[in-house]
């Protein structure tokens, strides 16, 4: 129903614009013929291409290019994995569905259906292809990687893919009209600098423009909201297709491992993005993916089964709490608590399951990891030839980045840092056999982080109360405007949770400044508490600068007209210069010597002394920009690694109290 009245309100308005060209086309006619010499010409011609202007505006999404999926892809030719096929073909006909067009291949940790939306696909029959991410495949089992196919081949057979067509395209009209436009509005300022008259252009094209914009934001959330309900819908059904087939087990512990699996391989790209500039690049990124899994599965404690880390659902709940519960409208999928108790009351028959690694079902999966992982870093430009390094060095590597920690404070300071105290305040109390790192204080910790984030949405939903109709705090159902009123309630609870934690602060201090004493070694406790705290300080105001240099630069990435572009920018460079200051301050600086790499001095270096023009003949410069982005990126890298390494520092000397 929104697609069709975003049809409707589309057409009105390119009916709109054509009747502006025709009424401009004919203003500029007969200003020509009623007073033929250059000026009302060029103002006739000008008229004219203001409407042409318009017009193009609301049909250009017809000549953008469309987004290629399978770029980013590997095509597998099923032909040489027998095995996999056959899992295919066995699913394909079990749920009644067709073959996939194409298998393709990514790295990461996904399976998904897709298909190049087009228009045509509204109207025809369109052959879906399914991906197969490796990075699942590796941390899944036979019959979890079953059942996560099925799942998807379940989406194959659904009708209402149809109707996501149709919103996707939606949204790529409104998608073009609202954000891809440098290209309109480069040649609008060009054109509109030929001649005083061709002002018109920009002006009245503008004005137009600005106002289909403001009614298309409106569409937008309505539209998608539809959509995204849908989604929802989809997912269950495509769920049930997948437990039917496998069993609900193996549908349950893939869905609860998964963020372990995903995240294990975000860190470990995450580590040889920071090995680049060192030149060492993985020879199968797969493989190191399921050395960071073990050891963060080590580190959480969790039990292997079947030689996969074992997450239970109260284990997976536990980083996830909040006394805030609403109906995600925005969501695409249920949460995994929903598909939990969707699975649990399916009554499905349980199958026994394959308990097998599913990468047993790749011919070759070893060649097949090595030939993704060459693929994924085929752009990666080293300065100097690219060495493989080995998994066992990674391994030793890895293991000093995942316990950044000792051990002994039992992950209290994982998400804290020490607070600021009067280090000279007596009112702290140091009993004998007392813990202070246990789990009663750890949950404090938790506690203080869930409290911090629901009155953060909260506040968002007092700021915009359309967001939600709704939302449920303890027993009781309220609407969002008493958002106010819950916030008042839990943010008593978070004082007193923060009272309780800095009480334990100023024990742990107090104990600390015994057991430093005691071995001769109090003033050197107390100068790294105070270069901490300095730290710490200095933290926060570097920071700010990275923060506003993106906010004050936000203007780029919205339309706006050159001389507006011109007036932001000249506010921006005085906030640059500030930033440039600072970026020297850092660089000579001895307490961030250690935490600047060769990479970042280099662009530092570049960035000072040859200041980037973002915007010159009426457009923006790309490379500049780009430029810009990298070495904020740095400085924000400089300065966390710098604030890791005196927190390791503290952390250190404290552990080396307690054990000597």
């Amino acid at each position: 129903m929104l697609v069709i009245l975003f049809a409707i309100i589309y057409l009105i308005l390119l009916v709109m614009a054509i009747a502006c060209f025709a009424a401009l086309g004919y203003v500029a006619l007969m200003l020509i013929i009623s007073k033929p010499m250059f000026a009302t010409l060029a103002l006739g011609i000008g008229l004219f291409a203001s409407g042409g202007f318009i017009v193009y505006y609301m049909i250009k999404f017809l000549f953008s290019s469309s987004e290629r999926q399978e770029l980013n892809m590997i095509e597998l030719n099923l032909d040489e994995e027998p095995e996999l096929k056959n899992v295919i073909l066995d699913l394909t006909q079990s749920i009644g569905t067709k073959f996939p067009k194409k298998v393709l291949l990514s790295y990461n940790v996904n399976a998904s259906v897709f298909y190049t939306s087009s228009f045509w696909s509204m109207f025809f029959p369109v052959r879906k292809n399914l991906n197969i991410g490796l990075g699942l495949v590796n941390g899944v089992t036979v019959s979890e990687f079953k059942g996560i196919l099925a799942h998807e081949f379940g989406h194959f057979s659904q009708r209402s893919m149809a109707v996501g067509s149709y919103v996707h395209n939606v949204n790529k009209v409104i998608h073009n009209l609202l954000y891809d436009n440098e290209s309109y509005n480069n040649t609008i300022a060009s054109w509109s600098n030929a001649s005083i008259y061709f002002k018109l252009v920009n002006w009245l094209a503008f004005v137009f423009n600005s106002g289909v914009q403001f009614v298309l934001r409106q569409m937008y959330s309505q539209v998608n909201k539809g959509n995204l309900a849908l989604s929802r819908e989809m997912e269950f059904h495509a769920d049930a297709v997948g437990a039917t087939y496998v069993g609900t087990k193996p549908m349950i512990d893939s869905l609860l491992r998964m963020n372990l699996v995903s995240d294990s391989l975000d860190q470990v790209v995450d580590y040889y993005n920071g090995q680049i500039r060192n030149g060492i690049k993985p020879d199968n990124i797969f493989s190191r993916q399921t050395i960071a899994m073990n050891l963060m599965a080590q580190r959480l404690k969790l039990p292997l089964e079947n030689n996969f880390p074992y997450v239970s659902a109260e284990k997976a709940a536990a980083g996830v709490k909040s006394y805030i519960r609403v109906k995600d409208l925005w969501a695409s999928h249920p949460s995994d608590e929903d598909r939990i108790l969707s699975y649990k009351s399916g009554n499905y028959m349980e199958i026994p399951a394959d308990c097998r690694p599913a990468g047993i079902l790749f011919s070759n999966l070893k060649k097949t990891q090595e030939e993704a992982t060459a693929f994924l870093y085929r752009d990666v430009t080293f300065e100097n030839e690219p060495v493989f390094d080995s998994g066992a060095d990674f391994e030793a590597s890895f293991t000093k980045e995942i316990n950044d920690f000792p051990e002994c404070f039992n992950g209290y300071y994982d998400n804290h840092n020490p607070l600021h105290l009067d280090l000279d305040a007596t009112d702290a109390s140091d009993p004998e056999n007392v813990t202070y790192f246990g789990t009663s204080q750890v949950a404090l910790l938790s506690e203080l982080a869930t409290l911090q984030n629901d009155l953060n949405f909260l506040e968002y939903m007092t700021q915009n109360p359309a967001a939600y109709r709704n939302f449920e705090y303890e027993s009781g159902r309220y609407s969002s405007d008493k958002a106010s009123l819950v916030a008042e309630i839990l943010a008593k609870k978070m004082a007193e949770t923060v009272k309780q934690i800095q009480q334990n602060d100023k024990d742990i201090y107090a104990f600390f400044r015994r057991l430093a004493s005691e071995k001769d070694r109090k003033d050197e406790f107390r100068k790294a508490y105070d270069s901490f705290y300095k730290m710490d300080a200095e933290f926060d105001r570097l920071a700010k600068k990275y923060t506003e240099m993106h906010e004050e630069f936000e203007f780029a990435y919205q339309n706006n007209q050159p001389e507006l572009i011109h007036a932001k920018l000249n506010r921006f460079y005085h906030i640059e210069d500030s930033f440039c200051d600072e970026l020297s301050h850092l660089m000579k600086s001895a307490a961030y010597k250690a935490a600047i790499t060769d990479e970042a001095t280099n662009a530092f270096n570049a960035y000072i002394s040859d200041r980037p023009r973002y915007f010159t003949n009426d457009k923006y410069n790309h490379e500049a920009i780009n430029q810009k982005a990298i070495v904020l990126n740095l400085y924000m890298a400089v300065l966390q690694r710098a604030y890791v390494q005196n927190k390791k520092k503290l952390l250190g000397l404290k552990a080396e109290l307690m054990s000597s």
